[in-house]
């Protein structure tokens, strides 16, 4: 079956498309509202984009999106936001956060989250999410009601335990990630190998 998007109401491509590219990260994005309250909404329209400068890319105007609003104003007034990984441990925290509070509101204080001192800024981390990316808006893009927000990564927080000093790795089976599948459906992470890149060689390359 074939489907027009342009001739699809925004809603019913919405549905198609969260359904098939799953499993998405969740971005747990905390801001500061201007009240001095920390507000934090979940976001799976999230990814990241860069390594040189570290890039992440936030989907911010989503059907029926009640926190965009506060994140995208937050962010424009103090250009800074962080995002929380959301493991199996917080994934309910995180499913609460994402009702509709009024706006303004603080979800931190409304689900009484415990907050840490971010790795870079000014803006707190979730306590008990397992990592925390701290961002600088670099731009923000407005394409028809779809606004993407491109953020540098300044700094990082990783919980102790899941950091192999080794070998400079993270200890990605110890994070128990959760992803975002369509609905209301979540995932978890099962990881399994193909084996290193093919090689030069392999691919008839020279």
């Amino acid at each position: 079956m074939d489907f027009d998007l342009d001739a699809l109401a925004p809603r019913a491509g919405y549905k198609l498309l969260s359904a098939l590219v799953v499993p998405r990260p969740i971005a747990w994005v905390t801001t500061r509202n201007a009240d001095g309250s920390v507000n934090a909404a979940p976001y799976s329209f999230f990814n990241l984009m860069g390594h040189d400068p570290h890039l992440v890319a936030l989907g911010l105007s989503q059907p029926g999106d009640r926190h965009a609003k506060d994140t995208a104003a937050n962010v424009r007034r103090t250009g800074r936001f962080v995002v929380n990984v959301v493991s199996e441990a917080v994934a309910e925290a995180m499913h609460r956060s994402s009702g509709p509070y009024p706006p303004g509101a603080s979800e931190v204080d409304a689900l009484a989250l415990d907050l840490a001192d971010p790795p870079a800024g000014d803006v707190p981390r979730i306590a008990a999410a397992p990592a925390a990316l701290a961002c600088r808006e670099h731009t923000t893009l407005q394409i028809g009601r779809s606004r993407v927000l491109i953020g540098v990564v300044e700094g990082l927080y990783l919980r102790d335990d899941l950091y192999d000093a080794e070998r400079g790795y993270v200890r990605q089976e110890a994070v128990r990630a959760v992803g975002r599948l369509g609905g209301g459906l979540y995932s978890h992470v099962d990881a399994f190998s193909l084996g290193p890149r093919p090689s030069t060689e392999e691919v008839g390359g020279r």
